[in-house]
């Protein structure tokens, strides 16, 4: 995507996450995890985004972590993304609500920071904390809620 970095000593930001296997309770195991990519992001948002605006928005991705969590029928994706600065990251975080205002996500949960779709997914965020976006994918409201609280309890501060 960048011919530019082939010969640069650019390399992705290192991202990690806490193990949440036992905030999350229930028997919840982490069945994969890994890097998304400003690819994978930019696909994700295009889904419901023009490309253009998709690309905008995913073009300053410099790392990211998110891990997989299951237990039973219920799953939650939990996702740690870095831009390369804050207006990056909000940017990104503007693209993500426009994804969601399409795909009709409404406000779910009881809690501001978890909106759901007609299809049953839903996302909670942190919002832009620097330059860093956080957000989960579950599918139920209180386990999107859950996972979140869970971050924010070990360590987003």
């Amino acid at each position: 995507m960048h011919p530019e970095l082939l010969n640069s000593e650019w390399k992705a930001a290192a991202v990690s996450l806490p193990d949440l296997s036992k905030a999350l309770g229930n028997g919840f195991t982490r069945e994969s995890g890994g890097t998304f990519g400003e690819f994978s992001l930019r696909n994700w948002l295009q889904s419901r985004l023009k490309a253009l605006d998709a690309a905008n928005a995913a073009a300053g991705w410099d790392g990211d972590h998110y891990d997989v969590y299951v237990s039973g029928k219920e799953s939650v994706a939990v996702f740690r993304l870095r831009f390369r600065d804050e207006a990056e990251a909000r940017q990104f975080a503007e693209a993500q609500q426009a994804y969601l205002k399409a795909t009709n996500a409404a406000p779910a949960g009881g809690d501001a920071r978890v909106v759901a779709t007609p299809d049953g997914i839903a996302t909670a965020t942190t919002g832009v904390r620097g330059v860093e976006v956080v957000f989960t994918l579950a599918n139920s409201p209180e386990l999107a809620k859950r996972a979140l609280d869970a971050l924010s309890g070990s360590w987003l501060r």
